[in-house]
């Protein structure tokens, strides 16, 4: 019985803390729900209130301390009607203590996140075009190069890039289009945070950096890079180019896109093709 005051004065008190923060318009406590649960419901917005969610919460009676708050989230953002296994997370480390205001804080830097992409969307779709002529200027002049026997590659180069996140579908489309338009292949895992893991022509991996770091990025960085020497066995006859380079591939050609609840099965397809010391870069984790 004691616990079950003690709970029910720590949940008061938190719905009064978020009534403060987020303003009573978006904390309304509804009526009892059975077997003296609480039923609230809390409304999360981004900044300009362009992208909403709802979550109704039902806080049991052993809420905090030894049960978490039953959630279901109603929004027309895609993806954010399955975002529940985030707040189980959140409960879980809470360690019985009171936790919304965590998740309306996570849920609001997210839905901040995509305004914020949808906004610029025009801006980056002009950007996006730009780069486009101009990296197809680019190929079409190594084209020929290598067709005069102008170019050779020299060395192999592998690239893992964190993003703060990958949603945008301007930023996925991008991602992948351009590692093939240079014939870079590897996986893109999506979400907060997004990874993307490419190899190939080191020139190419170099060009691809370049490139999304010309987009509007919350964050984009490369945390982990392998440059290795292209020996040319000429004992085995004239190679080109491409057989150069497909030969010291650990990926499959093309590109892999995850979701973004598949870190896992990302770090698993890194671990298959040899490179998962790599892919941990992206988390800076450095062997």
């Amino acid at each position: 019985m004691a616990d079950k005051e003690d709970n029910k004065e720590r949940t008061l008190d938190e719905l009064e803390a978020l009534k403060s923060i987020l303003g009573e318009q978006c904390v309304q406590i509804r009526d009892p729900a059975s077997g003296g649960a609480i039923h609230v419901e809390l409304i999360a917005h981004a900044p300009q209130a362009t992208l909403l969610a709802t979550l109704n919460v039902v806080l049991p009676e052993d809420y905090p301390s030894h049960a978490p708050p039953n959630i279901t989230v109603v929004t027309d953002v895609p993806g954010f009607e399955h975002c529940t296994h985030h707040f189980s997370n959140i409960w879980a480390e809470a360690e019985g203590e009171v936790c919304l205001y965590s998740m309306m804080e996570w849920l609001n830097l997210r839905l901040s996140d995509l305004e914020s992409d949808n906004i610029h969307a025009t801006e980056e779709a002009k950007k996006l075009k730009q780069q486009e002529d101009e990296l197809l200027r680019l190929l079409e002049q190594q084209q020929q190069q290598t067709i005069q026997n102008i170019y050779r590659p020299t060395h192999f180069g592998r690239r893992c890039i964190y993003t703060h996140h990958t949603i945008a579908s301007s930023k996925r489309t991008a991602v992948l289009r351009t590692a093939l338009q240079l014939g870079l292949s590897g996986i893109s895992k999506i979400g907060w945070p997004g990874v993307i893991v490419v190899e190939g022509d080191e020139l190419a991996c170099q060009e691809y950096v370049r490139y999304l770091s010309g987009l509007r990025w919350k964050q984009l960085t490369v945390r982990g890079e392998q440059v290795i020497d292209i020996v040319v066995d000429d004992t085995t006859g004239v190679h080109t180019n491409e057989d150069l380079i497909d030969g010291m591939r650990k990926f499959p050609k093309g590109m892999r896109e995850f979701g973004e609840k598949q870190m896992s099965e990302a770090a698993t397809a890194c671990r298959e093709a040899g490179l998962e010391d790599l892919f941990k870069t992206a988390m800076k984790i450095y062997n």
